[in-house]
């Protein structure tokens, strides 16, 4: 196969736009994950000092927190509300260096109550509620990046990769997957946090 100069450079040119592209997902998967862990330690080392207990929120299960009869227990709904109440500072760090050092066109939003109740209640009617609180309430904090000039499946095999050697390793807390529904076809990365008492972050 013969390529003169032209098809050379913007061959060379596509593939130095996908490295930069792949760098770009990488800063921000090192970005959010390091912002999270931060930002949860505070909010442990807060919330004890308030006389909250921490809570395991793998073993902790929506039939546990949630009653069709009498609604979210008070306790967890102090509980989620506080965390969800510390996450303003944590959006705007994040939204704003994502958007300045990696992808401008990113968003981004906290989860509203009434969205949170919905989910709550919707699980706790199906398998009698037995689903762990971080599986169901696993994006009170979102964000989504839209990259329009370059497919996100191009540079995929590298992300997993990427992704899975920092699981694999014990070094990242993180669930990466596809995810499907209807018209909608996205990667989903859940940055888990440093251990089972804090609430998963979502990239999309």
């Amino acid at each position: 196969m013969n390529f003169n100069q032209k098809t050379i450079k913007t061959l060379n040119s596509q593939e130095n736009s996908s490295s930069l592209v792949l760098n770009n997902y990488i800063k921000v998967f090192q970005i959010i994950n390091d912002l999270h862990i931060k930002h949860n330690s505070l909010w442990l080392s807060e919330i004890e000092n308030l006389g909250f207990n921490h809570l395991n929120l793998k073993r902790l299960q929506v039939e546990t927190v949630c009653s069709i009869e009498d609604g979210i227990l008070d306790d967890f709904y102090l509980y989620i509300t506080h965390y969800k109440n510390s996450l303003t500072k944590l959006y705007k760090d994040l939204f704003l260096m994502i958007k300045r050092e990696c992808f401008p066109n990113v968003h981004g939003r906290i989860k509203n109550d009434e969205s949170i109740l919905l989910k709550l209640h919707k699980k706790r009617t199906e398998q009698n509620g037995k689903f762990s609180i971080n599986k169901v309430l696993n994006d009170l904090l979102g964000f989504r990046i839209i990259e329009e000039d370059f497919s996100l499946d191009e540079n995929l095999p590298d992300i997993k990769k990427f992704l899975e050697q920092k699981k694999t390793s014990g070094e990242w807390r993180v669930i990466h997957k596809q995810r499907e529904n209807g018209d909608y076809k996205g990667y989903h990365v859940y940055f888990m946090g440093q251990n089972t008492s804090c609430f998963p972050l979502n990239l999309a």
